[in-house]
Parts: C-alpha cells; sequence; structure tokens
C-alpha cells in the first residue's frame, strides 16, 4: 500500500492496494489527515518514526494498526521517506505500508504452542518428581536390606545392579530438576527480596555432598560483609548452584588440594560475583559452545549438559552479564548482576 502525503501530513495520493485491502476510494481519503487511517495510535512509535524521518529522511518497519472503510483493524508495517521539491525543501511523505496480518496470527500461534509446550514440560516434570523420588528411596531401602543377605556373592550382584538403577535414577532426577529450573526462568514471574550470599552458598555447597569425591574439593569463600542485592533468589540460585556443581565435578585427581573459590563483591549497580576452580578447564575449542543446551565439555562426568545453558539464561534473565576464562589449570566465571532493587551503597575497594 502506497500513501503520499503533503507538507501538513493530508492524504495527498493512494495506490490501488490502499483500495483493495481497505476498501477506501481515492475521494475518501485524499484531503484527510493521514492519522484517519489508523485504528490505534501508539504516541512513542509513532513520535519515535518521526524522529527517525525527520532526522535521517527515511524511517523503516515501524508496526501499526490501519481501520479498513467498515471499521475492521488490520495490523501493518511501513517505511517512509521524506519528499522534496526542486529547491530541496521538504514537500511531503511518502509511506508504505504491508498487510501483515498472516504474521501476526503465525506469532500469536506460535505464542499459544510455545506457552502449552511449556506448560507440559513444567507439569510433567513436576509429576515425575514423586515416582522417581521413590525409585532413589527404595533403591536405597533394598541396599540396606541385602547388606543382611547371606550369601556374599548374590548380594555383590544385586548391590552392582541397584547402583546402576540409582545412578538411572539420579540422572533422570538431574534432568527433571534442569527442565523444571529452565521453565521457571522462561516464564515464572521473578520474586524480588534480599539475597543472603553467605546463607545461600552454604545452603548449595551443603546440598551437593551427593556429587562423587565431594570431600575432595575445598569450598573457598570471600564474601564481602553487608552487601545490599535483591532479586529472585531462584534465579540466583541456578546460577551459584550449576557453577559451583561443574567446580566439584570437574576437578583434577592428579592435584592434592583441588579447590573452588567464590568471590562476591559489592559494585554501584549490584555484585560482582567470580566462580573460580583449579580443575580441568575447559579446550579453547569449544569455549564458545558451552553455553548451548545439551552441550558436553568433558566426558569426564556424565552430566545433563543443560548446566551452564541454565546459568547463561538465568543470568540474561535477570539483565546481568557473564564472562568465561579457562585454561588447562582452571576455569574462572566473571559475572555482574544488577540488584533488581537499587539501593544507594558505598563502595569499598577490595583489600
Amino acid at each position: 500500500m502506497l500513501v503520499v502525503l503533503n507538507s501538513d501530513n493530508t492524504i495527498r495520493q493512494i495506490n490501488e492496494a490502499v483500495t483493495k485491502e481497505l476498501g477506501y476510494s481515492p475521494e475518501d481519503l485524499i484531503g484527510q489527515p493521514f492519522v484517519s487511517l489508523f485504528s490505534e495510535i501508539d504516541p512513542i512509535a509513532l513520535h519515535t518514526s518521526n524522529e527517525s524521518l525527520y532526522e535521517k529522511g527515511v524511517c523503516y518497519n515501524v508496526e501499526a494498526t490501519f481501520k479498513t472503510k467498515e471499521g475492521k483493524s488490520i495490523p501493518v508495517s511501513f517505511s517512509s521517506s521524506l519528499l522534496y521539491n526542486n529547491d530541496q525543501h521538504i514537500n511531503g511523505t511518502l509511506y508504505i505500508a504491508k498487510n501483515i496480518s498472516k504474521l501476526k496470527k503465525v506469532e500469536r500461534d506460535l505464542k499459544v504452542i510455545n506457552h502449552e509446550l511449556k506448560t507440559f514440560v513444567y507439569k510433567a516434570s513436576h509429576d515425575l518428581k514423586g515416582p522417581i523420588a521413590s525409585i532413589l528411596g527404595l533403591t536405597n531401602v533394598a541396599g540396606l536390606e541385602i547388606e543382611d543377605a547371606a550369601d556374599g556373592e548374590i548380594r555383590g550382584i544385586a548391590k552392582e545392579y541397584l547402583g546402576l538403577i540409582q545412578d538411572s535414577a539420579s540422572m533422570m532426577n538431574s534432568i527433571l530438576l534442569n527442565l523444571i529450573d529452565i521453565t521457571y526462568l522462561k516464564q515464572a514471574r521473578m520474586k524480588i527480596e534480599p539475597i543472603d550470599f553467605e546463607d545461600l552458598i552454604r545452603s548449595i555447597y551443603n546440598s551437593l555432598r551427593f556429587v562423587k569425591e565431594f570431600q575432595k574439593v575445598e569450598l573457598r569463600l570471600n564474601i564481602q560483609p553487608e552487601i545490599q542485592f535483591h532479586s529472585d533468589i531462584k534465579v540466583v540460585k541456578s546460577i551459584l548452584q550449576n557453577l559451583l556443581e561443574n567446580g566439584l565435578k570437574y576437578h583434577r585427581n592428579e592435584i592434592r588440594e583441588p579447590w573452588v573459590a567464590i568471590d562476591v563483591q559489592q559494585t554501584k549497580a549490584g555484585v560482582f560475583l567470580q566462580v573460580k576452580d583449579n580443575g580441568i578447564g575447559i579446550p579453547k575449542e569449544v569455549q564458545g559452545q558451552i553455553f548451548e543446551m545439551f552441550f558436553r565439555a568433558s566426558n569426564k562426568s556424565a552430566g545433563t549438559g543443560l548446566g551452564l545453558y541454565i546459568v547463561k539464561n538465568a543470568v540474561e534473565q535477570i539483565n546481568g552479564n557473564i564472562q568465561l576464562f579457562s585454561q588447562p589449570s582452571g576455569t574462572t566465571f566473571k559475572i555482574d548482576l544488577p540488584s533488581l532493587i537499587r539501593t544507594e551503597v558505598e563502595i569499598h575497594p577490595s583489600a
């Protein structure tokens, strides 16, 4: 659809596409204000497009809603360009608009499908948590009963099979918990509250005691006192838990003192987090892929490949940023997170 305006923004000319799409004849529109074509006017979008138009001479892909002669609303995307006379004075504007009804319908359908998929994953994950917890509990009980069995050979075989069942159930449980984290990050409304990093990190560390060789890895904490920081505790927990768990899993067996160090410092905007380890590191050639869904940089541990994907999404959910530095002697993640409730804080340089 093509619409030409006079310098006073009244309609000078339309093409046949306007008549076909909107039902107006040239007599209906010529001399009328351009805004009479609009069903809904977004003042901010209109102001932004006009600002761009008069600054650059052109404006591209502004979405609006036109109305037909019968009063029906039609979504459009238009671009515009200033027109000049022989003296290079502005004497009008050219608008080219495209009906995007089909595109908008596809967008709505995709939103419905996406919402249904997220709801399915969330509900299915929660529904499966109970049975998996039962399997883990029953295998633990069975393991205790087997210890009392008389036949040593049968006891050994049974314990081996129960161990395999437990490992499989634990892996499935990890996947489900990760899926729950992902759906929370994608669709839940955040609950903002003050974060106590000391309590949160200690709680996470204690919850990871099931990780193999947990006792071998030392946790080193350096948390600035009296940090003022507000955010969604589930989101922040997802970041710290996945990074800490990775540090525990991917330590180096050949060194005497494997460790994971977490540093938390107040910044003017929020907090700076650093999670550093002296583990196996991440090969340089795959560092650009580590935040992708289901990507695993190492075969050392049978992880889900979702941990760092969750970390990246969680950081972005609260408008933070994350950087990776890694070499064969260890890995460092540096994260800046803004406080979601701003308070005046005095920043003291770290010692």
